[in-house]
């Protein structure tokens, strides 16, 4: 080994012997009655608060260098002596400053924070226990809403703070007059504020809801935010029922009002609104959905413009508001453009219709007023094309209006929806389509014994108790109206059958009344529908030749 190399080892041995000797000597320069002084007074002239811990403090060396004491407890000046206080923390290390330190000057930074317990309250006066009425929080604040107010002789007021690592930290917030409790639980990161008048970052993990969130927030200017300013804001939100982020401004001058840019990603609604609490609980949405644009939100409004959303795999574009009302009824409002839809896909085994309203008792409700278009909507037993149509829901309906779209060669417009009756749900479905090729509709029947050509209107009243069978035809029922020029019914020959004979023991058209077709000029069919069996009543077919009426059934 070179002598350099010696050198250089004996006196990093030198270094870490002189460190060593600071660090045990550090009790001697740095007495426990000043570190005591020191914590209790920074703590109480920040909150105006009483500030209490236990012991005396000792030398503390991971993970860092410090001071250590036990059992703090910040009060709560509105609760009852037998209430929680603010906070409570079971230890705080808090890392010196070595060089001051051995000069008998406490500088303090950094705080370790071992299992704290913050206990927020709105109590029935509306008093707030977090709210502070003396101290340099209150003076930094007080002075920062002058300042909001246009007063240009308001002092400017800070107060140093410092970073805050949470380990098992716990916020208990209690709501009075909401009748409210939340609860986040194994809280763990850092909160790094060093100055009021500076920015400010929180990023943690923590259980919410049963649920594992991790979070991350930065405001440029917080302390003016808090006293009813605006402040630059981003938030991440990572959890398994929901990913959020956000870039923008928050601005409080009345009540919370946020602006900027949003995505969003939840693997569904339900879960989203199980997780948040929220009152669209009862939309049934299968699949992910995804969304980006512009919004604007309070807390009960919440607006999205330039809106890309993904709904299980459906992309549509548009604007959206979502609210809920004094009692926490929910809305959805606004326009979307989709592409196609394909309507089998929000079906599912353990699902009756494409939205599951409760039938319970709850005063809360949810609303959707929403303007959809499409360029294509796969319906099962139809394809329809240029839609255009509304989406409402109440407590205990549904309905989607379609105004306009083509399909079968001709123009459409319906309404479909759910209806609560005392036996169930009703699944139901008004039709009306004008210039239809009546041999487009004869293919959505292929067990048919006879087809239809020709073009005609149709008017159709149908309705299902499942709206998977209401979608295959399997569950239908109701009735259908045909009037068609200018066609033939394609599989039999009335003129043969008038001619011919009925096997009268089985009233069944025997092969010999079959025939290549009927050709007409008009004719008029009414046909009544049971589980997806048509029968025909009270018809008529006019050609030159003949003018035949139909009277009775024909399945």
């Amino acid at each position: 080994m070179g002598y350099q190399m010696k050198r250089l080892i004996a006196t990093m041995a030198v270094l870490m012997l002189i460190l060593g000797g600071i660090v045990a000597s550090l009790p001697l320069f740095v007495s426990s009655s000043t570190v005591r002084t020191y914590i209790v007074n920074h703590l109480e002239s920040l909150t105006g608060r009483e500030v209490t811990f236990r012991g005396d403090p000792g030398v503390s060396f991971n993970p860092f260098l410090g001071i250590e004491v036990s059992d703090l407890v910040i009060s709560d000046p509105i609760a009852g002596p037998s209430a929680p206080p603010l906070l409570k923390v079971d230890k705080i290390q808090a890392q010196l400053d070595i060089i001051p330190a051995l000069f008998g000057d406490i500088k303090i930074t950094q705080y370790l924070l071992l299992r704290p317990r913050l206990n927020l309250k709105t109590y029935g006066n509306g008093n707030s226990n977090w709210h502070f009425k003396k101290g340099q929080l209150h003076e930094a604040f007080r002075h920062a809403q002058a300042t909001l107010q246009g007063d240009a002789e308001a002092r400017s007021e800070e107060a140093d703070l410092g970073t805050f690592i949470i380990v098992d930290g716990a916020i208990t917030y209690e709501d009075e007059i909401a009748g409210q409790v939340e609860n986040i639980t194994s809280i763990k990161g850092n909160i790094d504020w060093s100055n009021t008048a500076e920015a400010a970052s929180i990023d943690t993990t923590a259980i919410w809801h049963g649920e594992i969130v991790a979070s991350k927030f930065d405001f440029s200017e917080p302390l003016n935010l808090m006293a009813g300013g605006e402040s630059q804001a981003n938030v991440v939100f990572e959890s398994a029922p929901a990913a959020i982020e956000f870039s923008g401004s928050a601005n409080m001058l009345s009540n919370l009002f946020i602006k900027g840019e949003l995505t969003l990603n939840t693997p569904s609604l339900q879960r989203f609104s199980e997780f948040f609490v929220t009152g669209f609980t009862d939309i049934y949405l299968p699949g992910t959905i995804d969304m980006a644009g512009q919004i604007e939100a309070t807390g009960d409004m919440l607006r999205i413009t330039e809106a890309e959303i993904s709904v299980a795999g459906h992309s549509a574009t548009g604007v959206l508001t979502l609210g809920t009302d004094e009692i926490s009824n929910a809305s959805i409002n606004g326009t979307l453009a989709f592409d196609t839809i394909d309507l089998s896909s929000f079906i599912t085994d353990n699902s009756e219709s494409i939205s599951q309203l409760t039938d319970s008792t709850d005063a809360k409700a949810v609303k959707v007023d929403l303007r959809v278009s499409a360029n294509t909507i796969d319906a099962g037993i139809l394809n329809l094309s240029d839609v255009a149509a509304a989406v409402n829901v109440t407590a205990d309906n549904w309905t989607v209006d379609v105004g306009d779209s083509q399909t079968l060669g001709g123009n459409l417009i319906a309404r479909i929806g759910k209806r609560k009756e005392d036996d169930g749900p009703l699944i139901l479905m008004e039709v009306t389509a004008t210039n239809v090729d009546a041999a487009a509709v004869s293919e959505l029947f292929p067990d048919r014994a006879v087809g239809i050509t020709g073009t005609g209107n149709f008017n159709a009243s149908l309705r299902s108790k499942n709206f998977a069978d209401f979608l295959s035809t399997k569950g239908l029922n109701g009735s259908l109206e045909a009037r068609l020029a200018n066609g033939s019914i394609t599989g039999i020959d009335m003129t043969r059958l008038l001619a011919g004979t009925v096997d009268a023991a089985n009233n069944n058209l025997s092969d010999t009344e079959l025939g290549d077709k009927t050709d007409f000029d008009s004719s008029k069919f009414n046909f009544f529908i049971r589980n997806g069996i048509a029968s025909i009543s009270q018809s008529s077919i006019n050609s030159s030749d003949n003018r035949i009426q139909i009277i009775g059934r024909v399945d």
